[in-house]
C-alpha cells in the first residue's frame, strides 16, 4: 500500500479521476481501503477487472445484504425497501437465474432490432416540439426521457405514465450511487410505489391476458408457472427500470458531450453517421463511472492477495476501462481506436448487462437522429453542470444545447 487514497470518499475529487486511478493502476492495483464509510478490495487493472468479473466465487450482493450493514434502528426504516426489492436483476441466487433465464431472449440483438421502428417514432416525437434556435437542456428534455418512454413501454406502461417512471427512477438509482443510509432512505418511497404499481400491472395482466410483446406477459407467466410471485416480478421490473433509465440517460448525454467537445471527432463523425457504432463503443469505454460490488463466497487468492470470505471487492470499470495497458492515452476520445469494443462498460461474463443491446440500440437512434437532422448543433457555454458523488463517480446533470444555431443549418 502506497497511499490511503482519500480521493475516494471526497465526492469534490470526482469530476476528473484520471490521475488518481493511474497511480493506484502504477501502485497498487489490488489495494485494500478502508475508512468510517467503506471498507473493501478495490481492483483497478483491466485485466484483473475482466478476469474477476467471470468469477463464479464473487457474487452481487443482494440489497437486503446491504441493508444488513446499516444499524438495526436504520434497518427497520428500511424495511418498506427490503421487501420491495425481493429479487433484483443485478443481484445473484437461484432466483435471479431463473428470472435472467426468462428475459435473456427478450433482449437478443434481433429481438432488439425489432424494436428500432418504435424507437426512432419516440426520439423524433421528442424532437418534434423543440424550437432549434433556442437552447434547451439535453439532459432533463431529451436524454431522460427516451429511455423512459422505452422502458415504460417495455414493461406494458402507458407512454403517459413516463414521468412518474422517471422521477422513481431519480430516486431509486440512489440506492446504487450513494453508500451512506441516507441514500436508501430517499430512494424508498419511490421504489415502493414503483413495485406496488408493477404488481398491480402483472396481477392484471394474469386476470386480463392478452396478445402483447411486452415484459408483463413474461412476468404474467412466470407467476402462472409458479416460478415467481407477482411482487418478486415487481422487484425485477423496478430493476430494470432504474438500470434501463438512469444508466441509458447518462450514457446518451455523455456520449454527445464528448462529441461537441471535440471538434475534430464531431466533423469526422458528422461527415459519416455509419461510424456512430464504434464511436458509442468509444464513448461507452472512456465515459464509464461505475464499479462492479461483488463480496467473496469463499476465501479467494488473486494476484498475490487473499480476498477473505464475506468480504466485499469493488471492480472499477471506470479505471479498467482507462488502463494505457490496453487503451493507449484512454482519456483521449478516440474514433479509430481499434479495441473499442472490448470495453468493460457492460460487465463482462455471465452478469453481463442483459439491456446491453437495447442500450446501444437506442444511443445511435437517437444520435443518429440529433446528428443527422442538426449539423449545427452546439452546447451553449458555461451551461455544464455536474452531481459529484463518493467513489469517484460523477453524473451530467445539465447541458444545454441549441440544436440548429441562428446562421447554422
Amino acid at each position: 500500500m502506497s497511499e490511503n487514497y482519500p480521493e475516494f470518499t471526497r465526492a469534490e475529487d470526482s469530476l476528473d479521476p484520471s490521475d488518481v486511478l493511474e497511480r493506484m493502476r502504477n501502485q497498487d492495483a489490488i489495494y485494500y481501503f478502508k475508512s468510517d464509510m467503506l471498507s473493501t478490495w478495490m481492483v483497478t487493472r483491466y485485466e484483473d477487472v475482466r478476469e474477476l468479473l467471470k468469477d463464479e466465487r464473487l457474487r452481487t450482493p443482494s440489497i437486503e445484504k446491504r441493508i444488513a450493514s446499516f444499524s438495526e434502528d436504520q434497518q427497520a426504516q428500511l424495511e418498506g425497501l427490503r421487501s420491495a426489492l425481493t429479487v433484483s436483476a443485478l443481484a445473484d441466487g437461484d432466483s435471479h437465474r431463473v428470472v435472467r433465464n426468462a428475459l435473456k431472449d427478450y433482449f437478443t440483438p434481433s429481438s432488439i432490432n425489432k424494436m428500432r421502428p418504435r424507437v426512432r417514432e419516440v426520439t423524433a416525437s421528442i424532437f418534434e416540439p423543440l424550437d432549434p434556435k433556442k437552447p434547451v437542456d439535453f439532459v432533463n428534455a431529451i436524454s431522460y426521457r427516451l429511455p423512459a418512454v422505452v422502458i415504460a413501454e417495455i414493461l406494458g406502461v402507458a407512454r403517459e405514465d413516463a414521468p412518474k417512471f422517471m422521477a422513481w427512477s431519480k430516486d431509486m438509482i440512489k440506492i446504487y450511487k450513494q453508500l451512506e443510509f441516507s441514500g436508501f432512505l430517499e430512494a424508498q418511497d419511490s421504489t415502493v410505489a414503483l413495485t406496488e404499481f408493477v404488481t398491480a400491472i402483472v396481477n392484471d395482466r394474469i386476470e386480463n391476458p392478452r396478445e402483447s410483446a411486452d415484459l408483463a406477459n413474461v412476468f404474467a407467466e412466470l407467476v402462472k408457472d409458479g416460478k415467481a410471485t407477482a411482487r418478486q416480478m415487481a422487484s425485477v421490473g423496478a430493476t430494470l427500470l432504474m438500470a434501463g433509465h438512469e444508466s441509458t440517460a447518462a450514457q446518451i448525454s455523455k456520449f454527445v458531450d464528448a462529441v461537441l467537445s471535440d471538434p475534430a471527432q464531431k466533423s469526422e463523425l458528422f461527415a459519416d453517421l455509419s461510424k456512430l457504432p464504434h464511436a458509442i463503443a468509444e464513448a461507452l469505454r472512456i465515459n464509464s463511472t461505475s464499479w462492479a460490488v461483488r463480496t467473496a463466497l469463499e476465501d479467494v487468492e488473486f494476484g498475490g492477495v487473499t480476498f477473505k470470505k464475506g468480504q466485499s471487492v469493488y471492480l472499477s470499470i471506470m479505471s479498467a476501462n482507462r488502463d494505457e495497458k490496453v487503451f493507449p492515452k484512454s482519456s483521449d476520445l478516440d474514433l479509430k481506436r481499434g479495441n473499442a469494443r472490448t470495453h468493460l462498460a457492460f460487465s463482462h461474463g455471465p452478469r453481463y448487462c442483459l439491456g446491453a443491446n437495447l442500450a446501444q440500440m437506442e444511443i445511435q437512434e437517437l444520435a443518429n437522429y440529433l446528428f443527422g437532422n442538426y449539423p449545427g448543433l452546439e452546447v451553449v457555454p458555461g451551461t455544464r453542470e455536474h452531481q459529484l458523488l463518493p467513489m469517484l463517480r460523477h453524473k451530467l446533470t445539465r447541458l444545454d444545447v441549441v440544436l440548429a444555431p441562428r446562421g447554422g443549418n
